[in-house]
Formats: structure tokens, sequence, C-alpha cells
């Protein structure tokens, strides 16, 4: 409960205690109103501290030297670090990787300030601002695990429109203000806030806490503070004379909750260990919870040589208490920067007399302050092994050492040449990546340029770059060779040729000239400068143009306010022409397949921190393949050769091996061939590059007729075709016709036509078909004679007139047997056999008998067609035309007779005699049969007539015909006198 009263106390209290912050980027003609951090608690007093005098123009952004950035941060992995600064190299790559993947990220905001809109950013955009938060919490050694909150980047969203549309600063805004809204107040009272610029590099602005009135450094106390778990953002870009804004909500209620585990005993920025150039503040600081500070004191050395310090005031109340300083007496002004160092550079740093728990202590750190686009001594590098000579078109593995902190690896293989061509913005020049402004175009073309066009850069924003995105790889007096022109520029204007070792995801100047604000144009003729690229030799390497300014600047996009960039070359240096790069995840080697007669560059690198650009690229493996084994020759193919003679050896013309470097399997297929001249065989063998070969075959023995060779070499084929001559002789050609059936032939010539026309002269060697095609109620059954003999059954019949021919094609008469009702017909041949309906061929007079077999529960009821019918057989004999048998089967039903009266005596049936009543009373009858009955007493007896339901149309005569229509039921009746 004490807790939390005292944090509601506190809530309220910090409305009145401020500190200002000083803005960042403006535009220039432009004042600037410095931003406030907030106060903990009441012990801090109310204290109000110096606003920052205006600044007269364009301020200059704050990491000038800075490489550009082409990643954006992942959202996937926005924090979460734990950073040892010790290592360089480490922190090195932390900076290039982490830190500047926030810059450029687009910002899409959907605000607007003349409706009050405050709008959203883009979750990418928001995503940058979050990495660069939790990049200073990482190297500062505090819980760099912070997200941002919805609700609190909804209204920081608020709070950043209000500074934005009121060209003001205010922790506690009153309601009169444009745009004021009671969330928008809430979130000005819980925020870091700043004016003049957003983002990332409010994040940094708020960190350098340069101005007058920041010399508690309270802004970066709270970013720094290590119990806040959520933050919030918002941004506001700037449009017009409204200028940029951002507020990041600093207080979401954890500030007196249990102090997490840091790194460090302390916090102190900049941080023990090493720390990139820009981001070492002019302002240092060394935090230590409820520490006191009132008579510490702070001695700091470089190299030996003690550096005096200026301190500043103490205040508490601004996160953990603070000691702040500045080394050499730097004046803090807005535009204050640390310098570049031109080596890595060490202070010690000792504080002492700090009060902690009623005891003094001490404390001594070393601050190492570098250029992080220089790489230090003994840095771990990624060194690919492998073959240097690999064989073609087989599957080459490389592996690489592991290195320490990466998480993921990335291969690069890429196929090299000679470097070649110049970028000269001329028609049909080499391709280049536009970097500028959208209010002027990049290749201009007029008085005044080199030659017919040239690349502007205009200083239309703060970078106007062309990238010129061939990978090169320089050798040891490779030079980089331009023509460029500058025109009127400030001293806070630079125009710069860069290099990327690391593929484009940052830069730094190889080539730089800033100019004088002397009032005139800095270069009055295109000059050409010449760069070594020794330093970079077997390096993987990018090159762009930049036009950049930090401040002051000539406006305008003409060419006397531009740099100009013409006739770009590298020369005695390599140039990838394709490439793969491969991410290996945790494994440390890779493969590719090399293509014969190419050389190859393979290198890998480190990618600490999975999402963002891996490091520089290690250091390069040449490989050119070797020659691999090929048996596989080229194409070749044999001339056909026409009107040979027959049955005669014919030679084919020689082809000639080639596309092979070793020995080839050579066979043959239909003939032989011969090596070099050689003696001719069938049999399988070797043939080498440059050898000749020819294959030979006796030719056919008919007119007209074709003999194939097929040779194999390697798997590689071709066929030599001879083809004899026609004949100039005729042959006759007689066709016939036999059988009880009728029927036509024709043939694929004019002239047979046989009905009427069947017999015609063929040219010798022709081949001619012949076709059989039977009338209705005929069949074809095949063809005879000596013609024949290679035909089968089938109507179509091809012959080949070598001499005269005579053919026969069989014509029978079709006997058809069909069945109504359910049963079967089968013929004592096996020819017939059917259920419903089949049909047979067969010749004259020929005698066919038939069997009718009833299904169960049927009897047949009658046969059509037959010559003789016995029972259940038909005879068909002697039919000279197509005939139809028909069998005609019906259900059977019961007929049941019985015998009564006093006398004695019997019953039969015919024509069916199953009848025989006395023992056999009832039997199946087909459907629709007539039946009689007889009636036959004993001596003795009397039959007296017939009786029951089936006796209606009988009397009493002793016979009684029934018809079977349905089951049916009779009694005859016999009396005794």
């Amino acid at each position: 409960m004490s807790v939390f009263r005292r944090f509601k106390a506190f809530t309220i209290l910090v409305v009145t205690s401020m500190v200002l912050l000083s803005a960042c980027q403006k535009e220039s003609g432009q004042t600037f109103s410095p931003g406030q951090a907030k106060t903990e608690s009441s012990l801090s007093g109310s204290v109000l501290l110096g606003d920052a005098l205006p600044y007269p123009g364009l301020q200059p952004h704050h990491f000038s030297d800075e490489p550009e950035q082409a990643w954006r941060v992942p959202a996937s992995n926005t924090g979460g670090w734990a950073i040892d600064p010790s290592n360089r190299q480490l922190a090195r790559a932390f900076y290039n990787s982490v830190y500047l993947a926030s810059n450029n990220t687009p910002m899409a905001w959907t605000g607007n300030h003349s409706t009050c809109t405050p709008g959203t950013t883009s979750s990418e955009f928001k995503d940058a601002v979050l990495a660069r938060i939790n990049y200073f919490r990482a190297m500062a050694g505090v819980p760099a695990n912070i997200t941002l909150n919805a609700t609190f980047n909804a209204k920081a969203q608020q709070a950043a429109l209000m500074m934005s549309a009121n060209n003001s600063l205010s922790h506690n805004p009153p309601s009169s203000w444009n745009c004021y809204t009671a969330d928008g107040a809430t979130a000005a009272g819980s925020s870091n806030i700043s004016w003049g610029h957003n983002a990332w590099n409010a994040v940094d602005g708020q960190i350098q806490d340069n101005g007058t009135g920041n010399h508690v450094v309270g802004h970066r106390r709270w970013l720094l503070h290590p119990q806040t778990q959520t933050m919030g953002t918002g941004d506001v870009p700037k449009v017009g004379s409204l200028a940029a804004a951002n507020a990041i909500w600093v207080f979401d209620g954890n500030a007196y909750s249990t102090r997490p585990a840091t790194r460090d005993d302390f916090i102190a920025w900049p941080t023990k260990g090493f720390n990139p150039y820009p981001v070492v503040p002019v302002r240092w600081s060394f935090s230590y919870p409820s520490a006191n500070f009132t008579n510490a004191t702070v001695s700091m050395t470089q190299g030996g040589t003690s550096i005096p310090v200026a301190l500043e005031t103490v205040a508490n109340g601004y996160g953990e208490n603070t000691l702040v300083w500045r080394p050499n007496n730097m004046t803090a002004s807005q535009s204050q920067t640390w310098p570049k160092p031109t080596t890595d550079t060490s202070y010690q740093v000792t504080v002492s007399n700090v009060i902690v728990g009623g005891s003094p202590r001490s404390f001594t750190y070393t601050v190492t302050v570098f250029d992080p686009q220089t790489a230090g001594v003994g840095e771990e590098q990624v060194t690919v092994s492998g073959s240097t000579s690999p064989p073609a078109n087989t599957p080459a593995t490389y592996t690489f050492n592991p290195v320490a902190f990466a998480q993921q690896y990335e291969a690069y293989i890429a196929e090299i040449a000679a470097a070649t061509g110049v970028y000269n913005a001329e028609t049909g020049s080499l391709n280049v990546t536009d970097g500028t402004d959208s209010s002027y175009t990049l290749v201009y073309s007029g008085s005044g340029t080199n030659g017919t066009n040239v690349y502007r850069l205009a200083p239309a924003t703060e970078s106007e770059t062309v990238e010129f995105p061939r990978i090169y790889i320089p050798s040891s007096n490779s030079v980089l060779q331009f023509d460029s022109k500058l025109g009127l520029a400030t001293n806070e204007q630079t125009a710069a040729m860069q290099i990327s070792l690391d593929g484009g995801a940052s830069w730094q100047d190889i080539y730089s000239k800033t100019g004088t604000n002397s009032g005139s144009v800095e270069e009055t003729a295109f000059s050409t400068k010449s760069i070594s690229l020794s330093a970079y030799a077997n390096k993987l390497v990018k090159f762009r143009a930049q036009y950049r300014h930090t401040g002051y600047r000539y406006l305008g996009t003409g060419t006397n306010v531009s740099f100009l960039v013409d006739n770009v070359q590298i020369t005695n240096a390599q140039q990838s022409v394709a490439e793969n790069i491969q991410n290996t995840g945790s494994n440390t080697n890779f493969s590719f397949t090399p293509v014969s007669g190419k050389r190859y560059a393979l290198t890998a690198r480190v990618i600490p921190w999975a999402g963002y650009p891996g490091l520089a690229w290690g250091s390069l493996l040449y490989n050119e393949t070797s020659a691999a084994v090929d048996t596989q020759p080229n194409a070749f193919s044999f001339s056909a050769q026409t009107a040979v003679a027959r049955s005669t050896v014919i030679t084919s013309n020689a082809i000639t091996v080639s596309g092979i470097n070793t020995g080839a399997a050579i066979s043959v297929s239909g003939g032989s061939y011969s090596i070099n001249g050689g003696a001719f065989t069938n049999a399988a063998g070797l043939v080498n590059n440059g050898n000749t070969v020819r294959v030979q075959h006796t030719s056919s023995a008919n007119y007209s007729s074709s003999t194939n060779t097929t040779l194999s070499i390697g798997g590689v084929t071709g066929t030599f075709t001879s083809t004899t001559a026609a004949s100039t002789g005729t042959y006759a050609l007689n066709v016939n016709k036999t059988g009880t059936g009728s029927g036509t032939i024709t043939s694929s010539i004019t002239g047979i036509n046989c009905g009427t026309d069947c017999e015609e002269p063929v040219i010798t060697g022709r081949v001619i078909s012949l076709y059989a095609k039977p009338v209705t109620g005929s069949r074809f059954t095949g063809w005879t004679g000596a013609g024949a003999t290679s035909c089968t059954t089938s109507t179509t019949c091809r012959v080949t007139m070598t001499e005269a021919k005579t053919l026969t094609a069989h014509f029978d008469l079709v006997l058809t047997a069909k069945t109504v009702g359910s049963g079967t017909i089968t013929s004592t041949d096996g020819a017939i056999n059917c259920g419903t309906a089949c049909s047979q061929a067969y010749p004259n007079q020929a005698t066919i008998t038939l069997t009718a077999t009833p299904a169960s529960g049927y009897g047949l009821y009658s046969w059509a067609g037959c010559s003789a019918v016995t029972g259940n057989t038909c005879t068909v004999s002697a039919f000279s035309a197509s005939k139809t048998v028909t069998a005609t089967f019906r259900p059977l039903v019961p007929l049941t007779v019985g015998i009564v009266g006093t006398g004695m005596g019997k019953v039969t049936s015919s024509p069916v005699s199953l009848i025989d009543c006395g023992t056999d009373c009832s039997e199946a009858m087909v459907t629709g049969k007539i039946i009689s009955l007889y009636a036959k007493p004993v001596t003795g007896s009397r039959f007296t007539g017939w009786t029951g339901a089936g006796a209606t149309s009988c009397t009493t005569s002793t016979t009684c015909r029934v018809t079977m229509t349905e089951a049916k039921t009779l009694t005859a009746n016999f009396t005794s006198p």
C-alpha cells in the first residue's frame, strides 16, 4: 500500500518538476524550443532548468558520419539482447547491425495537422524506435526487453501532434493549445518529449541530452531506468512550417518495483567498455541507486594524462541518482558531438566519494571510444576452406570456422570475371540504383555537363545517392576512377564517393570534398579523381556517390548547387557476374555445383542477431573448376543414300567425334562401324575425341526399300539410312473371292475393285494395301493364296510386289442365334454360346446343331428358323443366305391332378408325358403350352368327370385340354357300379 501511495504522489508532483530537453534537427530559417525531462519525486525539488538558446538555422544531425543502412528492424527481434561491450568486435557488430538498422525506416504517418488527426505510424517504424531504445539499454547493461504499449503509443501520438502543431514543448500543455486532447496532455506529462526531430533521432537526442537545460541528463536516465518494462512512442513528421515531434512514454508504473539485475553494479553512459563514437555524448553520467553524489568527484586520464572535467550540478529525482560531467570542459551545445577518433581512444574514469549506504565508495572503469567502421586487431574472421579446383558439374562442399557470437551464417558464392564497363549516365550505360529525391531526375543533360549526360545529386534531402550495384573484388593495384564537379556548397555540405564491405548495409567515405562556404562554385570544371583500392584487396565491395549535409545548405536542384558525377569505373579488379547467398543457419558449411570453365569467389560472414544484416564478408577463397570427365560427344549425323543397288554393301560418310575429353563407349545396331579407316566391326568399343567413324550395311534385296544402321557414342546416336532404287517393271496382282457369303475387295491403288476389276499390273517393289469388305449378313474370315503369306484375318492385307501375286478373300454366311426369355443356345462345334444373340460364319452346305438350355425356372417354349426340331435341339442344314434361329423360353408353372371317387383309374398327359397319376401327379409346365390330360378308369370303374379350378373348360369326356397360363389343379372322378 505504501508503494501505491508513493507512486501516486509522484504522479501528481511530476507535472510541476521539469527539465527541458533540447530539440534536434530543424530546417534552415527556423528556431527551436527545448523539450523537458520529468522528475521522479518531490525529493528533487521544483527545479526549473533553463531553456536552450535559439539556434539560427538548420541544426546538424548529431551523428553526421554514421553510415546509412539499407535494412529494416525485424519485427521478431526488437530487443532482449545482452551485450558485453568489453568485446570490441561485438560492440562494433552491435552498432553496425542493430543500431543502424533503425535508420531511414518509412514513417507512413496517417495523421493530419489541419484536422488535428494524430494518426499513427507503421509498425515497422515503431519497431525501429523500439530497437534503438533497446540498443542503448543493452549497451548500458540494463534489461533490454522494453516493449511498446498500444495505449501508451496512441496517447503519445496525440502528444507529439500537439507539440508539432504548436511548434513548442510542454509537459503540461494548456487546453488552449492547437489540437489539444486530454490524452495528449496525459502523455506529455508521462513522456520524454522532443521537437524538431522524431523516432530514433529523438532517442539519440534524449541519450545525448545536449542543451543548456539538460545538465541532469534526465531523458537519458528515464530511457535507461532498469525497472522500466513498457514504453510508448508517438511521432509526427515535419509538415511545412510545423516541425517534427516525438513523445516517448517512459512512466509505466514500475519505477519503484524491485530493481532487476544489471550487468554492472552501476549504470554509466558512455558505458564501461567499447563505445562507437557516434553514440558518445558530451555529457557523461554515472548512476547508482540511492547514492549520494553531493561531494563526489570525477577524475579521467587518457594514456596516463589527466583530462579536466566539469561537474554538472547534482539533481536527483530523474530515475536513479546520477552524477554528470563534461570531459575536457566541452560545451554541451545543441550542435556539439564527440569527435571521430583516428584510433581507439581509452579513458580511465574514477568516480570517488560516492556515499552508498552511509559509506564512501569509489568506482573505476575504462571507456574506449572507437570508430565502428574500422575493424579491430584480432577480430574473429570467417575463413572458408575447401577445394580451389573442384570438378565441374559435381556438388562441392566448403566449410568455415565458427565464430563465438554468431547466431547464423551466410555463405556467398559468386561467379567472377574481369571488371568491365563504365557508369556514364548515357543511353545503354550500366544500370544504377537511384537514391535521389523525387523532386528532380538523377540523369541530367545540358550545358556544362561532361559529355551528353551526368549523374546529378542535388541537396534536396540530408542524403542523396546513386549506387553502382555491381559487386567488385579489388586487387592490390585496383583504382576507382571517376569525373566529378561540385557546385556551391557550405562547410556543412559534403560530396563523397563511398564504399560498402557488407553488401550495401553500411557505407564509408573513400573520397570526400566538403564545401568552403565561399559563395563560389567549388569546382569550375570536371576533373578526374583516382582512388587506390589497395586497402580493400580481395574483399567484396560496392560503390556509390553521395551528397549530404549536416546543417546549412544551398537550396535548389540546379547543377550550380549539385554534385555531378560521371564516367565511374573500376580497373584491375574482378566483378561478380552471378551470385548466390545462402543462409546456412548455425551450420558452418555450404555446397554448390560449379560449372565447367567458370571462376568463383567464395566467402561467408557472421549474422550475430537474426534478421539483422551480417558483418563484413570474410576472406575470399577463389576456385576454378577442373575439367570433369566428359564422355558425351556433340551431336553427329550421317547423310542418307538413295537409289542404291539391292543387296549391296553400302558405306556411310565419315563423322568426326568432338566434345569429349576421354574415351567414350561406341556401339552399333543394324550394321558395323570402322574407326579411322580400320576394319569394320559390330563389337562394342571405345572412341576418342577427333576420331573419324564410318558405318556400313547391306542394302535391302527389295526395290524401294530402306535399311537403317544406328551408331551410339557416349549415349548420343545417329542413324545411317540407305534406300534401294525403284523397279522399272511390273507384276500382276490378282484377287479372288470365295465362300458362302458376299463382299468386295478394293486397294490403295486405282484399278482393284473386285467385284468388277480383280486384276491389275503393279510396279515392281511397290507396297499395296488390299481391303476386304463383307456385305450385310456375311463375314470376312481370312486371306489365302501364295501372295497372302504375311496377311492375317484382318480385313487389310499389305502386299509387296516382288513377284506376281494372287490372293483370295473368304466371305461366309452368318448364322445368328437369338434367345427370348431366360436361357442359352450352344452349338455342337462350340462356335455359338450365347444368352441373348450371337453369330458365326459358316461355309456353304454346313449342318449346325443347336441346343437350347433353359435357365432355372424356365422351359423351352418354341424354336423358330430351324430345319428340324427334336426336343431342345434345333438342326440348321444347307442354308444359302444368312439365317437367324430363335429359341423362346418361358417360365414354368405347376400342373397338379388328383383322383377321387369310389372307383379307380389313372391320369396321363401329352404332348409332354410327365403326368402319370397314380404315381406322378404334379409337374412344372411351360407357360402357354396346351396340355392334354387323359382319364382311364380300370375295369369295373367308371369316369364321371373333371373338377377343380383348372377344369372350367373340361367336360365329362375322358380328355381335358388345359392351356398353362397359370398354375392349375384338376381332379378326375371315378365311381364303381
